[in-house]
């Protein structure tokens, strides 16, 4: 039996039918011309300067770049990728069925740029365990990269995969969009690089292990409910190389581990103002390299565990520290300290104070 529907009413089944179907989008634009029917495999150097993927609307809607593959590889190239609910970026340079392990590269030649969106329901992965993944390669390369609510992860292996090897590179995470880096994983390597790091409005960032600042420059900026949560890895890890830390506006830094100006001639300048919150439970800051913290306006900064070893402490009107627990200041260091701070427990070996 057939059963004939009035049009009007066909109309608007369809129209429902439209509102609520996701519809898969997996596509590839080069210079303004889509390439049709391609199977979502990159593992040879795209030619061109403008380039455009677009995923989302499927689990299985994925986009690999594998063996010696690369997008926006020629000065003055630009890549724009853009992740949707469902859609999976994945840079790979382990080898992987008929691929060879090998270097990859989004953004590779000095000027090349790389501007990656991670939305809702999008992940963005960078792996490899045999050899190298990078964005933002040389020098003057950039890549700009916005966790909107969607998540990215960073881990290698044998070998480090890098955003910003010696390029730079702006990372905002927002909306709760979540950034993990894992072992292997490392952002602005070399003394030319540099990065900066912004999370707010519910986003997260989280070091399990991996490297920010290897001899580079980074400055991480954690506010408006952002949290950044350090459990292990090293921040500014290289002799050469600086962080600045800035918590304030409800802000949330925590370090259960890791280390902060690992090595000689590294540093910390930390800053919490503005109802922001530092809390170490573990971990080391100042360990070769030195630390500098001012507490101020409302800022709180905590430690439990683990050491301050070598750098200044200022404390100023509103501001809040507060040692307790096992946490140890100076031990062996030298440590200035500015202002008054709360002693409910741990060690101070020795410091000098500037008042």
């Amino acid at each position: 039996m057939k059963l004939h529907l009035p049009l009007a009413l066909r109309a608007a089944l369809l129209a429902v039918l439209c509102a609520t179907q996701v519809w898969a989008e997996r596509t590839l634009t080069i210079d303004g011309v889509e390439r049709k029917n391609w199977n979502g495999i990159i593992a040879g150097i795209l030619q061109g300067i403008e380039f455009e993927i677009t995923l989302s609307g499927s689990t299985s809607n994925t986009v690999e770049l594998r063996g010696r593959g690369a997008i926006a590889y020629n000065s003055g190239s630009k890549a724009t990728i853009t992740v949707g609910d469902g859609g999976i970026f994945t840079q790979d340079a382990s080898a992987k069925e008929n691929y060879i392990a090998k270097e990859n590269y989004i953004a590779y030649h000095s000027g090349s740029l790389a501007e990656i969106t991670v939305n809702k329901g999008g992940l963005f992965e960078q792996k490899g365990d045999q050899y190298s993944a990078f964005i933002a390669c040389e020098k003057d390369s950039q890549a700009r990269i916005n966790v909107n609510g969607g998540t990215f992860t960073q881990q290698g292996g044998d070998y480090v995969n890098v955003i910003a090897y010696h390029g730079s590179a702006d990372i905002e995470v927002s909306n709760g969009g979540e950034f993990t880096q894992k072992a292997g994983g490392c952002i602005a390597y070399g003394s030319d690089s540099s990065a900066a790091i912004t999370v707010d409005s519910g986003g997260a960032f989280t070091q399990n292990e991996g490297y920010l600042g290897d001899a580079g420059r980074v400055t991480i900026d954690v506010n408006k409910d952002g949290t950044f949560t350090q459990s292990g890895g090293h921040i500014a890890s290289a002799s050469g190389s600086s962080v600045t830390i800035t918590v304030d506006n409800g802000g949330a830094f925590t370090q259960s581990g890791g280390y902060i100006a690992y090595r000689g001639d590294s540093s910390a300048t930390i800053t919490v103002d503005r109802d922001g919150e530092f809390t170490s439970t573990g971990g080391d800051l100042g360990y070769n390299g030195s630390v500098t913290i001012d507490v101020k306006g409302g800022g709180n900064f905590s430690k439990s565990d683990g050491y301050i070893r070598n750098g200044t402490i200022t404390v100023e009107d509103g501001g809040t520290f507060t040692l307790s627990g096992n946490a140890r200041i100076s031990y062996g260091k030298t440590m200035t300290v500015n202002g008054d701070f709360v002693q409910e427990g741990g060690t101070i070996d020795s410091y000098t104070s500037a008042e």
